[in-house]
């Protein structure tokens, strides 16, 4: 009998433990990993550092042709320079390993940083891949969006998974994502799946 009743309380709570489950894992509720990077100049960054800031975590491969698509048209580094004016922190991170082609040496970084017109507030060597699998990074570029402490929006940077199309003219989810943050309100779409070159651990 005991075993009974202990069942219809179980059943009877369920909806109420499904409910606290949803709300505990829903988009944009998940807190950031406490992270340490390191740039290419060997300065120590701590994400816990920027806890009033709304940051940027942009992951990053020159030999990506998805990425170079969004540089080479001029579309990221507009981007970043317009949000870091408006207070944002923006990391470029690049954690592809040093056995890869793609592996950026410091003066290469240093090289590819001014070619490619790249203007995020800090570029982040993770040779490692320890920021990057802390954090999930599937993709290049996979962005995720910081504030207090907890990832407000994580995913593609728009809706265009192509290598040629104009970046302008894609549903871009990462800056309505800070517009609404810059705004003080909840980001609508917190979550998109992303898309690119896979990240060269």
């Amino acid at each position: 009998m005991k075993n009974y009743r202990t069942f219809l309380l179980s059943a009877a709570l369920l909806p109420y433990l499904l409910t606290i489950s949803a709300c505990a894992s829903s988009p944009g509720s998940e807190s950031a990993p406490v992270a340490v990077m390191k740039t290419y100049n060997g300065e120590e960054i701590h994400l816990a550092d920027y806890q009033d800031k709304i940051v940027v975590l942009e992951w990053f491969n020159a030999g990506c042709p998805f990425v170079a698509k969004h540089y080479k048209s001029g579309h990221m580094p507009a981007m970043q320079k317009e949000f870091i004016e408006r207070g944002v922190v923006w990391f470029v991170i690049n954690s592809t390993n040093p056995r890869h082609e793609n592996y950026l040496t410091p003066d290469k970084a240093k090289q590819t940083e001014a070619e490619w017109g790249i203007a995020g507030s800090k570029m982040i060597n993770d040779e490692e891949g320890t920021v990057g699998k802390l954090f999930g990074a599937k993709t290049t570029p996979h962005m995720f969006l910081i504030k207090g402490g907890t990832i407000a929006y994580q995913g593609a940077i728009d809706n265009n998974p192509s290598t040629d199309s104009d970046p302008a003219k894609a549903q871009n989810y990462v800056k309505q994502a800070l517009n609404e943050l810059l705004a003080g309100k909840p980001v609508a779409k917190a979550s998109a799946k992303p898309y690119g070159c896979s990240v060269k651990y």
